[in-house]
């Protein structure tokens, strides 16, 4: 993967270019508040050493600066914030009438930086070539403070338009890898949700897919594995129980997802302590059941399979509700005598489950009196 990093600072890429392209400044000091607004740090950068070094902070007027007209001027020592430094006192000669050597030059801030220069011109060489006249005279020092501010102020502009570049780039490279992230998170979840429903399906020796829609859903939804696969398992068993008795190969779909999910959410939690695990999908088809049946009621109509099926979450046939009774007859007859106040709707009311119940008592009935 390609990686962008960030150009190295301001200061250091102005202090080094004037040293790279000017043969004859000795050092350039640079004072800059690129780390802190409050307080201004001075450093130095010379042909002895690759990196800057720093000096000192130092108090200066930054409003009286950047309030000047004049953007450039040749100073002496003695007006540069440190006038004790004796290394740099020996580099002029009080006779000299070319002692101001010391160009003082500020850029006009941009985004709230303040950025000011004192570049030392040596005494041997002048900025126009070996050959030529050593001293600086005065057209020579106005050619050459000019020309320094509009290189510096360049230099400035392509070093911003680059960062600027950088940090598209690194913005970008930071969505590529989140995008890469979320790839495998959702490749991890794709695979977790397709072999528990693999998993499922040997149990109960049937086939069962899940479409992309369903599939997509589940992943957008804050849940925890072991929530994702008792969803899974609700959205089984309700296919089981209201699907073709002969049908053996089922597709988990979205409405299948969104429907049991939010009846989940809905419901009062069911204890199960007083059936075996196996009776756990017949438990589910009798709670579904008895909900169906109370919405019908509550819409003030009449119980027959064709009401009660149109009052499921994802609505069902009447003869889809009578096919899931008879298949689960033997453990509903198990289920109501374990919890003989449970589903009283549909107990009393609800003419398909009553069949169940009464074949049952027929069939005690006759063995009694065998």
């Amino acid at each position: 993967m390609l990686k962008f990093h960030f150009k190295r600072p301001l200061k250091d890429e102005l202090g080094n270019t004037i040293l790279n392209v000017f043969p004859g400044v000795d050092k350039v000091w640079v004072i800059t508040n690129e780390n802190t607004h409050e307080h201004y740090g001075l450093f130095e950068f010379n042909k002895q050493n690759n990196s800057p070094q720093f000096i000192s902070n130092v108090d200066i007027n930054s409003n009286a600066t950047l309030n000047s007209k004049h953007y450039y001027r040749w100073i002496s020592l003695a007006e540069t914030p440190l006038k004790t430094d004796k290394q740099a006192r020996t580099q002029f000669n009080i006779f000299d009438e070319y002692q101001n050597r010391i160009l003082h030059l500020y850029l006009p801030p941009i985004n709230d930086d303040f950025i000011l220069f004192y570049i030392f011109f040596n005494d041997e060489q002048s900025l126009t070539g070996p050959n030529s006249d050593s001293r600086l005279t005065t057209d020579n020092k106005q050619l050459i403070a000019h020309s320094l501010y509009h290189l510096l102020n360049y230099e400035r502009k392509k070093y911003m338009n680059d960062n600027a570049v950088s940090q598209n780039l690194q913005k970008m490279q930071q969505r590529m890898s989140n995008v890469h992230q979320q790839s495998s998170l959702n490749d991890f979840f794709d695979s977790f949700v397709h072999d528990y429903i693999e998993e499922i399906g040997k149990e109960n020796q049937i086939k069962v897919d899940i479409s992309e829609k369903a599939l997509k859903y589940l992943s957008e939804q804050p849940l925890k594995p072991t929530e994702v696969k008792n969803l899974i398992n609700e959205v089984v068993a309700w296919l089981i129980n209201f699907g073709d008795i002969n049908q053996q190969r089922y597709t988990i779909e979205v409405s299948h997802v969104v429907s049991i999910r939010s009846n989940t959410e809905n419901q009062t939690v069911v204890i199960r302590s007083k059936h075996d695990t196996r009776y756990n999908r017949t438990f589910d088809l009798l709670e579904k059941l008895e909900q169906a049946a109370s919405r019908t009621i509550q819409k003030g109509q009449k119980l027959t399979g064709t009401n009660v099926g149109g009052s499921y979450d994802t609505p069902i046939t009447a003869p889809a509700i009578t096919d899931a009774l008879k298949k689960h007859a033997s453990k509903i007859i198990t289920l109501s005598s374990l919890y003989p106040d449970r589903w009283p709707i549909i107990r009393s009311q609800f003419k398909p489950f009553q069949n169940i119940l009464e074949t049952n008592s027929e069939f005690d009935s006759a063995i009694q009196s065998a």
